[in-house]
């Protein structure tokens, strides 16, 4: 790696010309650190060149970033033209379905659901996504024939991807922005077949304002003047 020169716009930056023959803008700290071995100095233009042979590999055009921000993921292209968000180790290993074109989970119609559930150690809320909800509830969670449940909320998803999606953002959304909503498996224990996913009663209205955000968001599948104009998540 040779110094090209200074950043003209911060002195604490200069730049750079990788082995490759790219140039890049790095710290000088960085760059003295990575020649100390403690960690290496990464190309972005030959990353994403590899991630884009990878993604031809399994039929799949590279687009760009994430179109939601989300890193590890990037916007790719599938042959079918259904343009779809997927993380870079599942299209290096083809771990994904095209839900325009695919015949999996991930492209058939799914729900986002929410659960009331009267657990022994106390009721809680589940949220989770599945093509039956119903069916979700009463015969996969393990949960005991005995103990009263509703169903407080489905919002339909064109796809069980979309679903997935969704719903992963509404988990991560509680688990920064109100932690203590969430139940740990600790308390419930094997009364529910779940690890994850549970929450007190008292995250009801702050799930069902989400739940409302994405079914404002999201076309309904059933609705044909609700359809996207293209195929993107």
């Amino acid at each position: 790696m040779a110094l090209i020169g200074a950043d003209p716009d911060h002195r604490h930056y200069g730049l750079f010309q990788l082995p490759c023959g790219h140039i890049i803008r790095r710290q000088y700290l960085r760059v003295e650190r990575a020649a100390a071995g403690k960690h290496a100095l990464g190309c972005e233009a030959c990353r994403e060149a590899r991630y884009a042979e990878e993604a031809e590999v399994q039929g799949w055009t590279l687009e760009g970033p994430d179109t939601v921000g989300r890193p590890g993921y990037r916007s790719y292209r599938h042959r079918c033209g259904h343009l779809q968000n997927v993380s870079v180790g599942n299209m290096k290993h083809g771990d994904v379905d095209c839900s325009g074109c695919g015949q999996s989970w991930s492209s058939k119609p799914s729900f986002i659901y929410l659960f009331h559930i009267d657990l022994p150690t106390g009721p809680i809320l589940k949220l989770g996504y599945s093509s039956n909800p119903r069916r979700r509830l009463r015969q996969q969670l393990g949960i005991a024939k005995t103990v009263s449940t509703r169903i407080l909320r489905t919002v339909a998803m064109p796809t069980g991807h979309t679903a997935q999606c969704e719903e992963k953002a509404m988990h991560s959304y509680m688990s920064r922005m109100h932690p203590e909503m969430i139940v740990p498996k600790t308390v419930y224990g094997d009364a529910i077949n779940t690890r994850t996913e549970i929450y007190s009663p008292a995250a009801q209205a702050i799930l069902s304002a989400q739940l409302d955000d994405i079914a404002a968001r999201v076309p309904d599948p059933d609705d044909p003047d609700d359809a996207p104009d293209d195929t993107s998540d």
